[in-house]
């Protein structure tokens, strides 16, 4: 196999594994954030049982609207921040979680302007699980794709 085909492959590989990444960290950041916003909503209406058994019925319809929105708006900050680690050669677990952090912020803000809503329209409560939500996201996408490419700096096998 000639070097260019073997680069090709090699690209193929890493481009899949990243496309493998996004879909696991999408389904972490949203069970995190599903789960802090089912915490709060407990919390918030005061721990009873009768609510706690209504949030739980509504979990996985909320887990799978959660999952088409994130998919979506976690995208555009998805992407800015695999740039970035191309460019800074991130290998650290520290760096694509922090990154992963500030994507649910970026995530909010597409969202926001996708639906015409304004921020200061947002529900406070979202914000902050959003934010968990991506670093959860950023620390998962590590665990499955950085540790098995390595340095992005690197061209050959």
């Amino acid at each position: 196999m000639s070097s260019q085909s073997s680069a090709l492959v090699l690209w193929l590989g890493r481009f899949g594994l990243v496309v493998l990444g996004y879909l696991a960290s999408v389904v972490g950041a949203t069970a995190v954030t599903v789960i802090a916003l089912f915490a709060a909503g407990f919390v918030a209406e005061g721990a009873d049982i009768p609510g706690l058994l209504k949030n739980l019925r509504q979990l996985p319809e909320t887990f799978l609207v959660g999952l088409i929105i994130t998919v979506q708006s976690a995208l555009p900050g998805f992407l800015i921040a695999i740039s970035a680690a191309a460019i800074l050669r991130w290998v650290k677990p520290l760096s694509y979680t922090l990154a992963g952090g500030l994507n649910g912020v970026i995530s909010i803000l597409v969202l926001n302007f996708f639906t015409g809503t304004r921020l200061l329209l947002m529900p406070p409560g979202l914000l902050i699980p959003c934010v968990v939500g991506g670093l959860a996201g950023g620390f998962v996408f590590h665990l499955v794709c950085v540790r098995r490419i390595g340095s992005w700096g690197r061209t050959t096998a």
